[in-house]
């Protein structure tokens, strides 16, 4: 397992380093005018990892269309974009650098641009590792690779994540971070659906439960 582990970390170590080459620094100004030229609505994707999505701009530190880490400044112009969309990323920052993101985002949007946000919910799992009797179908799957499976190790798998999260969310205190940066109209949505035809269905990743321990939240300019 760790030799497994230790050829993983180099994959993506050899990814990021190649990504950063190709879709960053000198390339970035290139992939931006781009964008902003053939893209009169611009949607944007933070932290796509593996997936792709058609017509917007999809960015991570080791995939997509442009190498972007969000926990420096943003490359977009101010007031330049209308959607922003981030799935199951916000939780592998710290929180002092999710506020600061925050504002960066309220800098990049439009007036009356959305945002969508998804990352794990702790009352969620609050309710799941008190009441493990109606949830065992969820720790099992979450505890799948470990070594036990039981509600403790459900809990602690999905806050820490091996030391990959490093700040979980409950929907008051992700309501009063945005609001602070300056977003109105946040509300709590379902997975999967959106009232703003741009986002809906475009959570659906193919990830078996995740819906079962998500946050969502929209908010607007």
């Amino acid at each position: 397992m760790k030799i497994k582990g230790l050829v993983k970390k180099i994959y993506f170590a050899v990814r990021k380093i190649r990504h950063k080459i190709l879709k960053g620094g000198v390339m970035r100004p290139l992939i931006l005018h781009d964008f902003y030229q053939r893209n009169s609505e611009r949607k944007v994707h933070l932290g796509c990892g593996e997936r792709i999505l058609p017509g917007w701009l999809n960015a991570d530190i080791y995939n997509g269309d442009l190498d972007m880490d969000i926990t420096k400044r943003l490359p977009f112009k101010d007031s330049s974009i209308d959607y922003v969309y981030s799935h199951h990323v916000i939780e592998h920052i710290e929180l002092e650098q999710f506020v600061a993101f925050s504002k960066e985002l309220q800098r990049i949007c439009r007036a009356g641009a959305h945002i969508r946000l998804v990352t794990p919910d702790l009352k969620k799992m609050a309710e799941i590792y008190a009441h493990p009797e109606h949830n065992s179908d969820i720790i099992d799957h979450y505890c799948r690779e470990t070594r036990y499976k039981s509600p403790a190790e459900f809990f602690n798998m999905e806050l820490r994540q091996k030391g990959e999260h490093k700040y979980i969310y409950d929907f008051d205190l992700l309501k009063l971070i945005l609001e602070e940066a300056g977003f109105g109209d946040i509300l709590q949505s379902k997975y999967g659906e959106s009232s703003v035809p741009a986002f809906h269905g475009i959570d659906l990743h193919g990830y078996r439960i995740i819906d079962k321990i998500s946050l969502i939240i929209e908010a607007r300019k």
